[in-house]
């Protein structure tokens, strides 16, 4: 099953990670929860290659998270290069050719969600992406 497979190996990297930091530091403990109240219906891996006359010019990996619950559906993008940022689309009605509908505790536990994962969430606003949320220990690059 993707979904799993693509959780135990961010779990995998999440273990390494915290280990080769343990050997430097010390006492860590490593906890996996399972406690979200929602989880993606589907994880995508997408790479998109614009090509002009022949040439490769353009070149995108990225992940979509899709969501589903409460007749509603939404979607999560991040960029492989930027892994730390995600964007989030919807909520649009799941039967309703996709025309946008308020679904509040959708988007809470999406949110609830995603800010465990990231630490940069951002929003597709009028004015281009808006930041949702930032970690609160984020230290931004001089």
């Amino acid at each position: 099953m993707p979904l799993s497979i693509l959780r135990n190996g961010i779990s995998i990297i999440g273990v390494f990670y915290v280990a080769a930091s343990a050997v430097a530091a010390s006492n860590y403990t490593v906890k996996f929860s399972e406690d979200d109240q929602i989880s993606p219906k589907q994880i995508r891996h997408n790479v998109e290659e614009i090509f002009n006359s022949g040439e490769l010019e353009q070149k995108y990996n990225y992940l979509v998270y899709e969501f589903e619950k409460y007749d509603a559906c939404a979607s999560a993008r991040t960029y492989l290069d930027d892994i730390g940022t995600v964007s989030v689309y919807g909520p649009v009605s799941c039967k309703r050719n996709n025309d946008a509908v308020k679904a509040p505790k959708l988007v809470s536990e999406i949110m609830t969600y995603l800010k465990r994962r990231f630490f940069v969430i951002d929003k597709l606003g009028d004015a281009g992406y808006e930041t949702l949320w930032k970690h609160p220990d984020l230290v931004e690059p001089k």
